[in-house]
């Protein structure tokens, strides 16, 4: 195996690194590389691709795992010529559409690859093959197991209410992707209930929000300081689709409440997720909850951790995208991975 990383180093993505060690260790494959799409900040792009040819190159794996390169490595001559003859896999991690269109490189990426893994269903997997990719499947986000979820959560949250994401409709009607207008309504209506009580981690909310930006790896913690967390998605209107958001509140044991996608949802019901149609709907959802005594709410958060703690870890996901091609690799949990939609074909 041969993971291409799209961030700096492998320490960005441990969990990704720790589930092809527990792959190796068991037997279930020989062994990986790791290669940092990213090395040098003033790396250009074809030195960038100069440098991965010669790593894939010095690579004996025949199957490459791509992490959502997006242009950080042009598939040029030498990378074309350094993965012919393996089979190639992409994991696409980012939900494309209106006002967000998928990078001219990711294209070509998607030309050679065997199976495509998106987690954005229709219409993006169509969009996917329409690009050129030959086999698209349904995958979901999935938490780092080394980063989240190591022990329980605490049952003492200091705020009601905590809220991750970033504010795009900074101009409303005319900026923003789909669901940022209605992400900006929830938060609003969560300040005036909830007042201090609520907690906003994200760029772009004006300065009365006092929100901050936060390290990808600060995010657990930031979720376990709130009772309740409240989630609003982008392009809402993607099959099944949900951010990393949603795996890492449920491992970190808190209850939540965020839009619900469109198409099949993967995530039973009573288990600490509720959905809602609209941002009215999720904020009378978490007034629900917060009516509630405090101690069923952190129970609803222990049975999401529960079910999430040995289902949507990176190990799962890595299994779900290699199993399909590789024999001896397991297939993971059966719940939800085999109640995802697709797969999609070209015709």
């Amino acid at each position: 195996m041969l993971l291409i990383t799209n961030q700096p180093t492998a320490h960005n993505q441990p969990g990704y690194v720790d589930a092809l060690r527990r792959l190796t260790s068991g037997g279930e494959i020989e062994g990986f590389d790791v290669v940092a799409a990213i090395s040098d900040p003033a790396e250009g792009p074809t030195a960038r691709a100069r440098r991965v040819a010669r790593a894939i190159d010095g690579s004996t794996a025949d199957v490459v795992l791509c992490l959502s390169l997006k242009r950080l490595v042009p598939l040029s001559t030498e990378v074309a010529a350094a993965v012919s003859g393996r089979r190639i896999v992409y994991w696409e991690g980012d939900a494309w559409g209106r006002r967000k269109s998928l990078p001219d490189v990711t294209a070509e990426w998607l030309k050679h690859s065997e199976v495509v893994f998106t987690v954005a269903g229709p219409p993006q997997a169509q969009m996917l093959i329409q690009l050129g990719a030959r086999e698209v499947r349904q995958t979901v986000h999935t938490y780092d197991q080394i980063l989240f979820g190591r022990q329980p959560p605490n049952a003492s949250p200091v705020a009601h209410v905590v809220f991750v994401g970033n504010n795009l409709a900074r101009i409303p009607g005319l900026s923003g992707l789909p669901g940022s207008a209605a992400r900006r309504h929830l938060v609003a209506r969560l300040r005036r209930r909830f007042g201090a009580g609520l907690r906003v981690a994200g760029e772009g909310w004006p300065a009365r929000y006092r929100a901050h930006p936060i390290a990808y790896q600060a995010i657990g913690s930031f979720i376990e300081s709130g009772r309740i967390l409240a989630s609003w998605e982008h392009f809402p209107n993607h099959g099944s689709y949900a951010s990393d958001r949603l795996a890492v509140g449920m491992v970190t044991g808190r209850p939540q409440v965020t839009s619900r996608p469109n198409g099949q949802w993967w995530v039973p019901e009573g288990i600490g997720v509720i959905t809602a149609a609209t941002w009215r709907e999720a904020s009378e959802r978490i007034d629900e909850l917060a009516a509630l005594p405090a101690e069923q709410t952190y129970e609803m958060g222990i049975e999401a951790r529960r079910w999430s703690l040995d289902r949507l870890s990176h190990v799962q996901a890595v299994r779900h995208m290699l199993h399909t091609l590789v024999p001896s690799v397991d297939a993971p949990p059966a719940d939800p991975w085999s109640s995802l939609p697709g797969p999609w074909v070209t015709a």
